[in-house]
């Protein structure tokens, strides 16, 4: 055969797949799923109502963050017990908490790579396992050393569970919900923050501070087990894998029960395969720009809000208000971070083209009231309402986009794309509240401290735009060019 045949074929093979392509693209995902050829795993979530097995996934990924929660702030909880317990100083559990901190970016950073090296199920139940036995050690430790020793290498494998999860969440659910039910997952996540604390009172009420530890520990033992038995691979990974094709059908079989269209049709992932080490992967194919924008999205936000959960009750204290209304109306941040949550994701799912944009407008925003908030002098009420906004918009926000990093990477990155920028934020949760105490050890006034603390609340919003304008869509989710369409290495056969 002559180079020029060779190169005739090539041309004819690649029209035929850019026709192909080109018809598949104005097909809705059920004309899709319900005619001939290959099918899309995203074509085939998106063309069916969630069922009980997605439910059922997403049910499981929210238990895995639970446990993840319950450990996050159980040390906090218990802090003063603690401190009594060991003859130290409550100052002194200080690098008990930043080694915490420590542990929860490197398991971020650590297990978004395996998981997509590995598997999501393989690297969550054996992070949820490899920690336990450090959690339970807690309760038997006899000095601060030893605390910070086990706290870092518990919050290692809990913390780096909660990203992975999130990422195989929106890898069952339908584009046009992903955000929102990635943040209903998340939501488990919190309740664990909650039931730990409603825990730790009643713990240490009538026991030691060491029991709310083995119950900590407990928790991953009794979850572990559960997501083996019924919680499945990703069905991305799986084909994109090359998996035989009795476990993918198995799945797809519970995706559509009873769709007999499906049988001897072949399912793939139409995402160009990229090979590699994952976090690098972030940086290729035109992704370095939004990537690093994404990163610093995230850690300039995480640092307005946990500054603002860590310093506002001290810096309204300080600025006159009674203690008792500080504490009241400092928690107004978490209550209009719950509500906004929720609000942003719908409208993020709704208005998706548009998402990163609305990002900015509520980063923006929730700067502006926190601002807002130094310059309101003599109602408690009206301090309430402007702090109320500021979580509103700013953690609001933040939850949001956690949902939405989880999301936006192609398959063979998705955990590390999400696991990353997460992590980012927890180098902000650490870094923030200490600066902040550097600035309030200088005796600046409420209006003036509040103005710097809502910095990087700005930064956040440009950043948010700039990925907006960047084509937030076109960059980070790279399908598969026109000749490769269907040509994803690995697809199965349902039989």
């Amino acid at each position: 055969m002559t180079v020029a045949h060779e190169r005739r074929m090539k041309a004819g093979c690649l029209k035929t797949s850019y026709f192909w392509a080109k018809l598949r693209n104005n097909m809705s995902p059920t004309q899709k799923v319900t005619g001939q050829g290959p099918i899309d795993v995203s074509d085939l979530i998106e063309a069916r109502p969630l069922g009980r097995f997605q439910i059922g996934v997403f049910l499981l990924c929210a238990l895995a963050c639970f446990a993840s929660g319950f450990n996050d702030l159980a040390l906090g909880y218990v802090a003063p017990n603690v401190a009594e317990s060991l003859r130290v100083s409550a100052g002194a559990l200080g690098p008990a908490f930043a080694v915490l901190g420590a542990g929860n970016v490197l398991g971020v950073l650590i297990c978004g790579p395996l998981a997509d090296r590995f598997g999501r199920k393989p690297v969550m139940i054996g992070a949820m396992l490899a920690s336990t036995p450090f959690v339970l050690a807690t309760a038997a430790v006899h000095s601060v050393a030893q605390l910070a020793v086990i706290q870092l290498l518990a919050s290692i494998g809990l913390m780096g569970v909660m990203p992975v999860a999130l990422a195989l969440a929106g890898e069952y659910a339908p584009r046009s919900r992903k955000v929102t039910i990635v943040l209903i997952v998340f939501v488990g996540f919190a309740l664990g923050t909650i039931v730990s604390g409603i825990a730790a009172a009643g713990v240490t009420q009538s026991h030691s501070w060491r029991y709310l530890f083995v119950i900590s520990g407990m928790l991953p033992c009794l979850i572990a087990p559960v997501l083996l038995w019924r919680l499945p691979e990703s069905l991305h990974v799986l084909v994109q894998r090359g998996v035989s094709d009795d476990r993918v059908a198995r799945i797809v079989g519970l995706l559509a029960p009873a769709d007999a269209s499906l049988t001897g049709r072949h399912v793939v992932v139409a995402e160009k395969n990229e090979h590699g080490f994952p976090v690098w992967l972030l940086f290729r194919e035109g992704r370095a720009l939004t990537t690093s924008l994404l990163w610093l999205m995230f850690f300039a936000n995480v640092m307005l809000v946990m500054v603002l959960n860590s310093w506002l009750t001290t810096i309204l204290t300080s600025a006159g208000m009674a203690r008792h209304s500080a504490i009241i109306v400092a928690s107004a941040v978490n209550l209009g971070g719950l509500i906004g949550a929720v609000a942003f994701a719908l409208v993020y799912d709704r208005l998706r083209r548009f998402g990163f944009f609305i990002l900015s407008g509520a980063f923006f925003c929730g700067a502006c009231f926190v601002v807002a908030t130094g310059y309101v002098h003599g109602s408690v009420a009206l301090v309430a309402a402007t702090v109320l906004l500021a979580g509103f918009f700013a953690y609001g926000a933040q939850s949001t986009a956690n949902a939405v990093a989880a999301t936006q990477y192609p398959t063979a990155m998705r955990s590390t794309g999400g696991s990353w920028a997460f992590g980012v934020g927890q180098i902000a949760r650490v870094i923030g509240p200490v600066t902040a105490g550097v600035l309030l050890s200088l005796g600046w006034g409420e209006a003036r401290m509040l103005t710097v603390i809502a910095v990087p609340g700005f930064i956040a919003a440009v950043a948010a735009a700039l990925i907006g304008i960047a084509g937030r869509g076109a960059v980070l989710q790279r399908v598969a060019p026109v000749g490769q369409t269907f040509e994803t290495r690995g697809a199965a056969k349902v039989v």
